[in-house]
């Protein structure tokens, strides 16, 4: 998060000291966010209508990454830093489907994608995380699902069922961790 800034960069400063070493680590963390974001803000986003998204100006054609080039970098990052990823991907994640929700997009993230985010999270082993995605993922849906159904999209119906079972998926899967907590089991 944005309050915890000065701490990640007090962290990277006492691991690698001020100098260049330290601008590569940073770097690293950026590249492979990027990279994840790329994937996932490509033209893969599920279009429901609309014509902003269809008239996209096609510049050169860019070398998007694979989602099997991604995870070896992901592993290669220390558990701090994949946590660090985890978040800001899972952020964006939300920002999409929260403004999707409110009318101000026309684009979701494919299902496929958010997998490959519980994946990520789960190989982390940010399991609280990971839960607690699911759940704001799962409080979205009822008004992901209306805003499809007023926008007359082919994906009503299909896009929050499918979505709902990988969060019952995680959900089934971390039940244990899920009971350790009241609050994320009240939500």
């Amino acid at each position: 998060e944005e309050s915890a800034s000065h701490e990640c960069n007090q962290r990277l400063v006492v691991l690698y000291g001020v100098g260049k070493l330290r601008d590569e680590a940073r770097h690293t963390i950026k590249k492979i966010t990027k990279d994840i974001l790329k994937v996932l803000n490509r033209k893969s986003t599920a279009e429901t209508g609309g014509e902003e998204g269809q008239k996209r100006k096609r510049s050169k054609p860019e070398a998007f990454p694979t989602a099997e080039d991604i995870f070896s970098k992901f592993q290669h990052l220390s558990h701090f830093d994949q946590h660090q990823v985890t978040s800001q991907v899972s952020r964006n994640v939300l920002e999409q489907i929260t403004s999707f929700a409110l009318g101000m997009s026309y684009h979701l993230p494919l299902v496929q994608h958010i997998q490959f985010i519980f994946d990520l999270m789960e190989y982390s082993l940010n399991i609280s995380g990971l839960i607690d995605f699911a759940i704001q993922l799962l409080n979205e849906l009822s008004l992901v699902e209306a805003e499809l159904l007023l926008k007359s999209s082919s994906l009503v119906g299909s896009y929050t069922t499918s979505l709902c079972l990988c969060i019952v998926a995680v959900l089934r899967r971390y039940h244990s961790c899920l009971i350790l907590n009241p609050e994320q089991t009240a939500q």
